[in-house]
């Protein structure tokens, strides 16, 4: 019956010029006041519209939507409404369903449907008669959000668009417009009219939409004439311009464009109107290539290749820096070359002669084995540090429990079924929905294990990466889940992940389960160092998400761990539901012990770009940090090349304070314009910024970092430890925050941070008030007392080794911590910190006040990043401040030197 009724509406009805659904539309409307859940069956009689003035016909963001498709007809309009057919067209990838239904009593569909390009028939049982009608119900979100995508009703491809009414044979009226859903850009509402006018209507992309001679003008359109169908496509594509690598443009395609590397302008664009920069090959000092301009690949401190150079193939490779073999001998090689080999590396084109080699010591293993290696490369590992010196003979490491590595249950069936391996082959790039997750462990310590079989999915309740769990202390086993975490401003859809499991003899794995639907193990699951590999049958979209859990305990209660590591052939990897699947590797891998704590890398924030006004007015794609470091104006996120008014600018004196400005503000501002693209890094204000004489050399990269311009605030209890009276130059209320990275912070203590007050009794402590942004991992520092040589630190007085902060407070928040001090001050003197972290990226910032009382904020710069090298105002490298958040505690009421200027500083001490 159902075939035979969509039978009469395509092929045996006569065509009318005007039955009783003359003039109806078909329309989409996003109804966002439902939420889409998996099991509702059909959604169909809640849109709840009396009207088409009601349609919304946009959906902003990715969230997921249920979108009626409706069939509207004239206010003086008597439909009766049979039956339909019509069609949809959107980007499949950028456009995704993940749920759809007929609102008729039967239906006749195209293969693949609801797929773009497909089609479908509807009919009744009996006519619909009210001037509004529900059709269909389709659960669907935009991919790509915020970037604009649309999703279309169009003719049947193959029967056309109609509605057909109850007559014998039906009488067919076709359908006058269709409507388009927007994501994050207007839709197309086709509300019905009388009489209405309209016809196949050709975007410049190639595309059809029937509409009126009035709205395909107003969309830009080409209007094909009155009564003319989209069924089959009168239009063809447009060409545009495409800028080519080498500064030329030639009008073509976007998918020709796109093989030639070149920039696509969009769909009848002319080439005598676009803007096309030569563009070439840019290598990091990574070895990273990207094509950019030379402007943009010079203005980060890369090599630019030529115009017309491209990245495939590659002609960048890793430049070479000081490396420190364990042997201590130290050879030029590339970072990813020297930690290969568990050396030190200090930073591209630092050589030997320049890089002090570090100590050397006993680097333990969970398993209790023992090697000699560096510190960082053995915390690097997830290993334990025994100390500068220190010796594997004897072994220092007793936790080896001889004992087998897991206790296995015999015959265990397997909890899930197996897939093909290839489910989670796809495109790497690092760059998709999953990137910056990470994996971590985690114990729910209110969760008790039974050998009864059970399956623990579903009840870890971890809601933060921060709370993770780390550590179980007794005898009886743990559930303890390994959980995938994604940073707060991700949309993760991870549809499969691998990793591998690693841990020590006195672990005892009882029992283990996989989260997902499908799992292919290694043979050996879950033994020491094998690997398994795990997919969804639909992506997973929280920012934690189970992945997999274990039971486990120690043997006789001793000090053990385990650690998430790689897959032993696929890497730790995850996929997202995409065909082919895009790879994002896992960022860092979490531990766990028993009897002591384990590690939860928690993500950071993903890097988002916008467009970023250069001092010379040019614009260019960054990220807001990467924009302020430029001294640049940022547009916001998401933003896009060109801004207008990009207006060029440059550094303003104003008496000794520098600022970004126009010529025109800073004349009126009765300040001396430096010249169109100078900036205040360092500061060409200051009469007087050196501490040292130290030689310049090298190119300033992005070693110096900082938070960002805000108003950072001290939390309120935070006082110091009350051991003596507390000194600050600082005022407390912060502006900004700072820190070195990368080759900015070498041993001894390049890169370190000091201000200076006057001694002459104890200090009990040291006191730092800092700030993160999502990047600290347990990174410590070492805490030093210099004497003074009358402009800037002197000799080392006293240090404290390896201090770790905990609960470092998040940007614009600052919070206090303090390292314990026993040491008598002579006179004046100079209290700061070194951040033990070379060739890494900063984890966190000292605070920093730009407008307060003052004090004298230094810094010790590395050779070869551009700046005078040696203790320096750091001021050179940040713009003018007053303070750093670095105090004491004395027993004897310390006098703060009080300075505004370097030039003060250096009276103090008689300079």
């Amino acid at each position: 019956m159902l075939v035979v009724a969509l039978l009469t509406l395509g092929a045996a009805a006569p065509r009318a010029v005007a039955g009783p659904n003359a003039n109806g539309t078909l329309l989409l409307h996003a109804q966002e006041g439902i939420t889409w859940c998996q099991d509702t069956a059909s959604y169909c009689g809640q849109s709840g519209l009396p009207d088409c003035s009601q349609i919304d016909a946009r959906v902003n963001g990715s969230q997921r939507t249920i979108i009626f498709a409706l069939a509207a007809f004239p206010p003086d309009g008597l439909p009766r409404m049979k039956a339909v057919t019509f069609g949809l067209d959107y980007e499949d990838g950028r456009v995704l369903l993940v749920g759809s239904g007929s609102c008729a009593d039967f239906e006749l569909t195209d293969s693949g449907w609801p797929g773009p390009g497909t089609g479908t028939s509807l009919t009744w049982d009996a006519a619909r008669v009210g001037l509004m009608n529900e059709v269909y119900w389709f659960a669907g979100y935009s991919y790509y959000a915020p970037v604009p995508s649309a999703f279309a009703l169009t003719p049947n491809p193959t029967q056309g668009g109609y509605f057909g009414d109850d007559s014998v044979p039906a009488l067919l009226d076709p359908i006058a417009a269709f409507g388009v859903l927007g994501f994050d850009q207007p839709g197309f509402v086709a509300c019905p009219t009388v009489p209405t006018v309209a016809g196949a209507c050709c975007a410049a992309d190639g595309s059809c939409v029937v509409r009126t001679p009035e709205s395909c003008a107003e969309s830009g359109g080409v209007y094909q004439g009155d009564g003319t169908d989209c069924v089959p496509n009168p239009c063809t594509p447009v060409p545009g311009a495409c800028c080519l690598l080498d500064g030329s443009c030639i009008h073509t395609t976007e998918a020709e464009c796109a093989q030639q590397d070149g920039i696509w302008n969009g769909w009848a664009t002319l080439c005598a109107e676009a803007e096309c920069p030569a563009r070439g090959a840019c290598c990091s000092v990574e070895g990273q290539c990207v094509v950019v301009t030379e402007t943009d690949c010079l203005a980060q401190g890369d090599a630019y290749q030529g115009d017309g150079s491209n990245c495939d193939p590659s002609p960048c490779g890793p430049l070479s820096g000081a490396c420190c073999l364990p042997s201590q001998e130290c050879v030029p090689l590339s970072r990813a070359d020297c930690e290969a080999q568990d050396g030190v590396w200090s930073y591209h084109g630092v050589p030997c002669e320049e890089f002090d080699c570090p100590s050397l010591g006993a680097c333990c293993t969970w398993e209790g084995s023992c090697r000699v290696a560096y510190e960082s490369v053995c915390q690097g590992a997830g290993e334990i540090y025994q100390g500068d010196g220190t010796s594997c003979d004897p072994n220092p490491c007793p936790r080896n429990c001889n004992l087998a590595p897991v206790v296995r249950w015999e015959n265990r069936p397997s909890a899930k079924p197996q897939f093909a391996p290839h489910r989670l082959r796809g495109t790497p790039g690092g760059e998709g929905v999953n990137r910056g997750g990470v994996l971590i462990l985690h114990a729910e310590s209110a969760l008790a294990y039974t050998d009864d079989g059970s399956d623990y999915c579903g009840q870890a309740t971890l809601a933060s990466c921060d709370d993770a769990v780390t550590r179980h202390d007794g005898l009886a086993s743990t559930v303890i889940f390994a959980l995938a975490a994604f940073a707060e401003n991700s949309t993760p859809r991870v549809a499969g992940v691998s990793f591998g499991l690693s841990y020590g003899n006195c672990v005892v794995l009882e029992d283990w389960g996989a989260c997902a639907d499908f799992e292919v193990p290694t043979a050996g699951w879950p033994e020491t160092g094998e690997g398994t590999a795990l997919a969804w049958s639909s992506a997973r979209t929280t920012l934690i998400t189970e992945v997999y859990w274990f039971a486990a305990y120690t043997y006789e209660g001793r000090l053990d761990g385990m650690s998430l590591i790689e897959h032993p052939t696929q890497g730790a990897v995850f996929a997202d539901d995409r065909v082919p699947a895009v790879i994002d590797p896992v960022q860092r891998l979490g531990s766990f012990g028993f009897g002591q704590d384990g590690v939860a890398p928690c993500p950071s924030d993903l890097s988002i770009d916008g467009a970023c006004c250069r001092l010379d007015g040019t614009c260019m794609l960054a990220s807001s940090q990467e924009c302020i470091n430029q001294q640049g104006t940022y547009a916001g996120d998401w933003t896009i090349c060109p801004v207008e008014p990009c207006l060029p600018r440059g550094a303003c004196c104003v008496a000794e304070i520098c600022s970004i400005q126009t010529e025109e503000e800073c004349l009126v501002n009765g300040g001396a314009f430096q010249g169109i693209g100078t900036d205040c890094l360092p500061s060409p204000c200051v009469t007087t910024i050196g501490c040292q004489p130290g030689a310049v050399s090298g190119t300033r990269g992005g070693e110096p970092r900082s938070v960002g311009p805000g108003e950072g605030v001290l939390i309120p209890e935070s006082r110091g430890t009350g051991c003596g009276t507390l000194s600050m130059n600082a005022d407390g209320q912060y502006e900004n925050g700072i820190g070195w990275s990368y080759g900015g912070v070498r041993p001894p203590y390049f890169g370190a941070f000091a201000e200076c007050y006057q001694g002459g009794d104890e200090v009990c402590s040291l006191v730092l008030d800092l700030t993160q942004t999502g990047s600290h991992f347990d990174d410590s520092i070492d805490a030093y007392l210099w004497d003074s040589d009358g402009t800037c630190p002197g000799n080392v007085i006293a240090v404290q080794f390896g201090y770790v902060p905990s609960s470092i407070a998040y940007w614009p928040s600052v919070s206090r911590h303090t390292v314990n001090f026993n040491q008598f001050v002579p006179g004046e003197f100079w209290a700061g910190y070194w951040g033990n972290w070379p060739g890494q990226y900063v984890p966190f910032y000292v605070a920093v006040d730009l407008d307060g009382f003052g004090g004298c904020p230094v810094t010790n710069i590395a050779p070869g990043l551009g700046y005078a090298t040696g203790w320096q105002n750091a001021s050179v490298v940040w713009g003018p401040m007053k303070a750093l958040g670095i105090g004491v505690e004395m027993n004897q009421m310390p006098v703060p030197i009080q300075a505004a200027s370097w030039g003060r500083v250096k009276a103090l001490y008689g300079k």
